[in-house]
Order: structure tokens, then sequence, then C-alpha cells
């Protein structure tokens, strides 16, 4: 009995990944039958790692025992002979028997490649993302050189494969099985976390998820092309949010150890947009009623650590302003009440949420918050005034660190974007959020935008920065 080390490179394109599948074509399944020709099968290989569906590899480590009296420099021929032309063995060496390629793996690199000029190359197809337009490289080192801080975020995040979904907002089923579905995309979580941060030290604090106590931004793999009838539960959403967030706060600080994690960002509670509060507290108490829930989970003992530390540094929500009217949820955001002392003790709240569990050295970041007037001059109007009182506020909580307001631009695409408004607020609601108009109007600065302007006391030219913004000159 001898233990080989072979190191392999592959193309994925034509396979689902590593690991082999019951209906899918793998690269394991293929190295397999190569080696199955020349030992008659029956070893147990070990792998460095996982590829998802069309990745590929440059140096992909495995371990096997086995009985063969092939030298390992005639196994290395004898497979390279039976395996297709899209992969290869590069080496092969005896190592100790209890040698394991994955858990005497000493590191992983990950390589994302991005054409960027206008035109395709046909040689990098499969082999690089194809974006045209112009990235501008300085713009972190520019706010870096002008004390601003960056918070960044990501959105989505990747599936393994064997679900059915490539990325989104989705998760497979919980299952803590060492190798499940869930347990490889908390994995993929942490290692693209890593590199993404890796990518821009600039960035001085990560926001690691947002609104995951909504069905529209955490359902399970698969949800978008069902009825949509089987969303997780709020109490599954808030255990999938713990463990992913002490994955990407992993990730996050062996990508810079220097830079600060956010929660993910929690905001309103309504029934049918998969919040289980009780629907006679106002719906923003939803944020508190989250953290709640999150807090008892990290200190229960029962996830991954109970110190909240590992999980994040600061604190995240988006404390919006709705009417107090009974009305349909996709009406929340229409024609609200002033900001008064009851968006106060909405934040309020979820502060003292924190301060229960041992918190409230940590600051806060309201990392998302506006108003939006569906077009409504007068609405306009009424908000800007809104958003400054809002402003106002806010600066006189102690806790709060920042605030963000919800968004640069006006977003037109929200009309024409199908498939999720079924479970979120969607329509003209979500258009007129900006604070300038959307690129095809020019960019030009909108009420709100003036308004937070004046508070500030900036003397900038919004019009002119907006027509730059509009010819994507900065």
């Amino acid at each position: 009995m001898k233990n080989l080390l072979i190191t392999l490179t592959y193309d994925g394109s034509k396979y689902h990944g590593w690991q082999i599948q019951e209906n899918a074509r793998t690269v394991q399944e293929v190295f397999q039958q190569g080696l199955e020709r020349i030992t008659g099968g029956g070893e147990d290989i070990k792998a460095c790692s996982r590829t998802d569906t069309g990745v590929h590899a440059r140096e992909f480590c495995v371990s096997l025992k086995t009985e063969s009296p092939l030298p390992p420099e005639r196994m290395m021929a004898a497979l390279n002979h039976y395996l297709p032309e899209d992969i290869a063995v590069l080496g092969c060496r005896e190592v100790p028997l209890d040698f394991h390629a994955r858990y005497d793996c000493k590191g992983k690199q990950y390589s994302y490649e991005i054409l960027n000029r206008a035109v395709r190359d046909p040689f990098l197809k499969d082999r690089a993302l194809h974006y045209w337009y112009p990235l501008d490289e300085q713009l972190l080192d520019r706010a870096a050189e002008l004390d601003i801080e960056v918070t960044a975020m990501s959105h989505e995040w990747f599936l393994p494969a064997g679900c059915k979904q490539r990325n989104g907002h989705a998760m497979p089923r919980r299952d803590l099985t060492p190798g499940s579905l869930y347990m490889q995309a908390l994995d993929m979580l942490e290692t693209s976390w890593y590199t993404m941060v890796s990518l821009f030290p600039q960035v001085s604090i990560w926001e690691i998820g947002n609104e995951w106590n909504l069905n529209a931004f955490l359902h399970p793999d698969g949800f978008l092309d069902s009825d949509m009838s089987a969303p997780f539960t709020a109490d599954e959403k808030m255990d999938i949010a713990v463990d992913m967030m002490y994955f990407a706060a992993r990730g996050v600080r062996r990508g810079n150890p220097k830079a600060k994690v956010a929660s993910f960002s929690p905001a309103l509670s309504t029934p049918s947009l998969g919040g289980d509060m009780p629907d006679y507290l106002p719906v923003m108490y939803g944020v508190a009623w989250t953290l709640e829930k999150v807090y008892s989970r990290i200190k229960s003992g029962k996830f991954w650590s109970t110190n909240t530390d590992d999980y994040f540094d600061l604190v995240a929500w988006h404390p919006y302003v709705f009417t107090n009217r009974d009305v349909p949820d996709a009406d929340l955001f229409l024609d609200v009440d002033e900001p008064d002392q009851l968006w106060k003790s909405y934040n309020d709240a979820a502060y003292k949420v924190m301060k229960k569990y041992g918190d409230g050295h940590k600051q806060v970041l309201l990392t998302e918050s506006g108003f939006t007037d569906c077009g409504n001059p007068a609405w306009e109007a009424r908000y800007a005034e809104y958003n400054k009182k809002m402003l106002g506020i806010a600066r006189e909580l102690p806790y709060v660190r920042t605030l963000h307001n919800f968004r640069l631009l006006n977003e037109n695409a929200m009309l024409r974007r199908a498939g999720i408004e079924d479970n979120q607020i969607g329509g003209l609601t979500e258009v007129y959020f900006g604070l300038f108009t959307d690129p095809e109007d020019g960019c030009r600065p909108r009420a709100r935008a003036k308004a937070i302007q004046e508070m500030t006391g900036s003397t900038a030219d919004l019009e002119a920065l907006g027509a730059k913004l509009a010819q994507k000159k900065i």
C-alpha cells in the first residue's frame, strides 16, 4: 500500500465542477474512470478542495492510497494516456500514508480575470469576464487621500455545483453535515469574501449582507423558479444569516485584518415580506425584532461562537421612514409621515437590543435610508425637507457612526426587472429613490441632493457633477 499525491490541471468548461454528482459529468468522475483502467478501481480519492461548474484549475491536488505496483512516474504517464485532453496530470509522487490532500493543504489561490476593453477576445472565452465599461482603478485611492471612509458590500454570493442556482440570494436548506451543499456554500462564501476583500485594501468597512430578514434577499435554492410559495421561515432565515455572518467575517478578516466587519442589515418586518413580528407593532420595529433573533442565537451556544466579535465589529440596519397608515406593503413608502420621535424610537429600540447583549460599545451604520417620490413633484419637495430632518435626528444619536442615503441615481431599470417583485416592494416605488436622475436623463440633481448639500454646507456645482456622472467621467 502506498499513498500518492497527484497534481492535476484541467479546463472545467465541460464539467459540473470537481465532485461526483448523480446526473452530471464532473472532473472527479472522469479522473476516476481513467484511474480504474490502470488499477482496477477501489481507491478512495481525497481532493484538496472543490471547484464549481465551469471553473478551471491550474494545480489541483488529490491523494489516494493504492496497491498498484506502478511507480509514480509510470502512474503519471498512464493517467495522461487515458484522461481526455482537457484534464492532465502535472505530477505524481509518493507521500506518507497519513498525508491527506485536504487537511494538509496549506492554502488556496483563486484568480478572477477581467477583459476590460470594448471588443471581446475569442481566445479568452470561458477564461475571463468581458467588461467593456471603463474601470476607475484610482477612485478608491483618491477616497483614501481625502480621508473618505468607504463602506462596501456584496448583495449576492456563489452556490456550489449541485444547486439549482449558480449565484444570487439563495441558499440550500440548512444542513451542517460535512460536505453537504449547505456547508459547501458557506465555504465558498468565506473564500469569495477573502478574495474580494484582498482586492480592495482601500475599503475600511465591509457590510456582509443585505436585509436577510426578507424573502427577497434570502430564500431557498430554486425559489425564484418556483411559485415562490415556500420561502424560508423567519427563524430559518435567521439561523442561516448567523451562519453566513460567521463565515463571511472569517473571509473578510483573512483578506484584510485591518478592515472592520459590519453585520447584515435588517429592515422592516411584515408577514408578506418574510417577517414574523406581531402586526400590531409598527413595521420598522422589525429591525430590533430581527436583532433580538440574531443575538439570542449567537449567545445560545448552538452556533459557531458565542462572541459577537466573531460575527461583526459594527452593527448595520436600514431605518426607512414609512407611513403609519394601515396600507398594503407596496404602499408603505408612499405619502410617508415626517420623521419624528417615532423614527428615533425605531433606532433606539434596536440599539437597546445591542446593549442587552453587551454590544452597547459598538457603533451603528445606518447603511440605507431614503425617500421615494414616485415622480410626484410635490412629494419630491416635501421629502427633501424630511431628509434633512432625518439626518438631523441621526446626528444626535450617540451610537450612530454614519448614515448612507439611498440611492445616488434613479433606476428606471427596476420597471423592467421581472421575477422577484412578488416578494419585494417594487415598481415606481423603487425607481425614484435617487438623489440624481438616471443617466438617460442626464443625472440632474434632484431636490433631496440639494437639501443635503444645503445641510452639509457644500458649495459643489451639482449640475456639473451630474453632467460628468452622465458621461461616466467620475
